[in-house]
């Protein structure tokens, strides 16, 4: 029996989701490569950061041919680059450069942090790795509240989205910014405690 021939509709469905699955690895690649290898590299030479990228991009990319597809990309590519590291320095024996983050760090979510703590080096790449990790839209809306200081309705406009939506990306944008932060930075701190 002759199969009938597909329908325009049907051929145009099946390329939409074949782009659309290729379109996603590289939005992730895109968003979030930059904030895995510099958080790799604050820890490890140049070349294991770069293994260390790669390798997390690659549990990425086949979890989601296993159709396990993580909710939050960038917490998963941190938590398989945390994994590595960890791995290279116990097969190595040694003890990570050690990240001095200043007194107080912990604190960006309660309160204005001063002046000289905003003003330390490990600290802003401690925010930037942490901003990269995020999907790109939350990102996105951070930088433009609080870098370029943009107004809500502003971010609305730009967005086409309402005042209410775009209040509460933030909220939670922030929420996980603040995870993403707190995370990374017990990892340079720990590793730069005394073992007890």
């Amino acid at each position: 029996m002759p199969q009938p021939e597909p329908s325009p509709a049907q051929q145009r469905n099946q390329g939409t989701a074949a782009e659309a699955i290729q379109g996603r690895p590289a939005a992730w690649i895109r968003d979030h490569l930059d904030a895995v290898y510099r958080y790799a590299r604050r820890r490890l030479s140049h070349a294991d950061a770069e293994d260390v990228a790669q390798q997390s991009f690659e549990a990425l990319f086949r979890a989601e041919a296993a159709g396990r597809r993580p909710e939050d990309p960038g917490a998963y590519l941190l938590c398989v680059a945390r994994r590595r590291v960890a791995d290279l320095h116990r097969r190595r024996l040694q003890r990570p450069e050690p990240v001095g983050l200043p007194e107080g760090w912990e604190g960006i979510g309660v309160a204005a942090l001063p002046d000289e703590v905003l003003e330390n080096e490990e600290l802003r790449d401690l925010v930037d790795i942490a901003i990269g990790l995020l999907p790109a839209m939350d990102a996105f809306v951070l930088r433009r509240r609080y870098r370029e200081a943009a107004s809500i309705a502003d971010i609305a406009s730009t967005l086409s989205l309402t005042a209410k939506a775009v209040e509460m990306r933030l909220r939670r944008a922030r929420a996980a910014f603040l995870r993403h932060f707190e995370r990374v930075g017990r990892d340079w701190v720990a590793e730069t405690e005394a073992p007890r």
